[in-house]
């Protein structure tokens, strides 16, 4: 999170997304956890992690997709509020 604040000069949410969604393989945000970069979806590329999504008021895994059954479709773009 420092790196976005850093490089868009403000905690703006809008500023910062835009920032990380803009990563590449060749300028990815460099964590503990290695380098991240994200596709359109805003899913990471290259890295084995499980993320979840609330749907319907239910936490549904959502990634990776077909790794294990009982997997969701990630909603996207997030429905608003």
């Amino acid at each position: 999170m420092i790196q976005a604040v850093a490089a868009v000069g403000s905690t703006d949410n809008t500023a910062i997304r835009d920032w990380l969604a803009s990563r590449t393989a060749e300028e990815p945000v460099r964590t503990i956890l290695g380098d991240f970069h994200w596709d359109e979806k805003g899913l990471p590329e290259g890295k084995s992690f499980l993320i979840t999504q609330w749907q319907e008021g239910e936490l549904q895994f959502v990634y990776p997709i077909g790794q294990f059954p009982g997997t969701a479709d990630l909603i996207w773009p997030k429905p608003e509020w």
